[in-house]
């Protein structure tokens, strides 16, 4: 995930987007990195996306509404009007994920996120490089040893300097 260029090493958000998946009612293309809402295609679904780009419903019987019980949504209600439908949805994160390290997706009243300061914790230096976690700047890391002629240039890339 970590790419060279010639002003220095860099990751970029395609480079991450790969940690993330959908799941039930969630469309994600890894690609672009856009999350949506994934509305079922199946017969007699009346819900669409409304045109303040909102999942929509329009008023009708209640047939319009059609569900069941998952980790994340549950349905209660006969559809009447003392007892109408109430949908609700919940974004469950695994606490514990496969990989056995904490999980980055976070969630905020504004929807999912992964804040960069948790990423920088899944990337550390090897020999050459120096990385500091806390600000995710990553550097070349020229050795002191005596007799070396490498050096970072004018223009922030590498260069030999000659012995005199």
């Amino acid at each position: 995930m970590v790419s060279a260029g010639p002003e220095g090493l860099y990751v970029e958000c395609a480079d991450v987007r790969g940690c993330l998946s959908a799941g039930d009612g969630i469309d994600y293309d890894q690609a672009t990195g856009v999350i949506a809402a994934d509305i079922s295609t199946d017969a007699g679904n009346q819900t669409t996306i409304g045109t303040d780009g909102g999942i929509y419903t329009p008023a009708g019987d209640a047939t319009a509404v059609e569900g069941g019980t998952t980790p994340t949504a549950s349905n209660t209600g006969t559809g009447s009007p003392g007892t109408p439908f109430v949908v609700s949805t919940d974004v469950i994160l695994d606490p514990t994920p496969p990989g056995g390290r904490s999980n980055l997706l976070q969630t905020s009243p504004d929807g999912l996120y992964v804040d960069c300061s948790d990423v920088r914790g899944c990337i550390s230096a090897g020999d050459g490089i120096d990385y500091d976690p806390v600000t995710g700047i990553i550097a070349a890391d020229i050795s002191g040893d005596a007799g070396n002629q490498t050096n970072i240039g004018i223009i922030s890339g590498f260069e030999r300097t000659t012995g005199m």
